[in-house]
């Protein structure tokens, strides 16, 4: 099957890669491994032609990418792509049925303390090519 990534998560990569050059990208990731193609996860592709709607991005603090500041700017942000944030325990998600964005306890298997997940929306909002406004970033405070 082909498959790729959405768009507005590439955009994020590509911003923390320019931001942080020297970051670690150990346990970045977009395509789910063995364990999630085994069950429902937006790290498959599922939506559209073949869209994979996550991404992990390596928490490196020591070279600028902290992943409670990072999520916690997401968070701020309220951007319209955001499905759901998964970091350190925690879970924050857009969605009405789930408090909408408020952080609360993850209790999945990986407490996502080595990197932080971004899902975005699986609609054309997922392909949303503009850049992240994020202040670590270069974005609006």
């Amino acid at each position: 099957m082909d498959w790729r990534v959405a768009r507005s998560l590439d955009v994020l990569l590509e911003q923390l890669n320019k931001r942080f050059p020297a970051r670690s990208t150990e346990h970045d990731g977009g395509i789910g491994d063995g364990d999630h193609q085994g069950r429902d996860s937006d790290h498959n592709p599922w939506y559209g032609p073949g869209i994979v709607t996550a991404r992990d991005y390596t928490h490196d603090p020591a070279h600028g990418v902290d992943i409670d500041l990072i999520t916690d700017e997401l968070a701020a942000s309220r951007d319209p792509r955001i499905k759901y944030i998964i970091a350190n325990g925690l879970i924050l998600d857009s969605r009405p049925e789930y408090h909408p964005w408020q952080w609360v306890p993850y209790d999945g298997p990986n407490q996502h303390t080595s990197h932080f997940h971004l899902s975005v929306v699986a609609d054309p909002l997922c392909d949303d090519p503009r850049p992240w406004n994020l202040p670590i970033l270069g974005g609006a405070r």
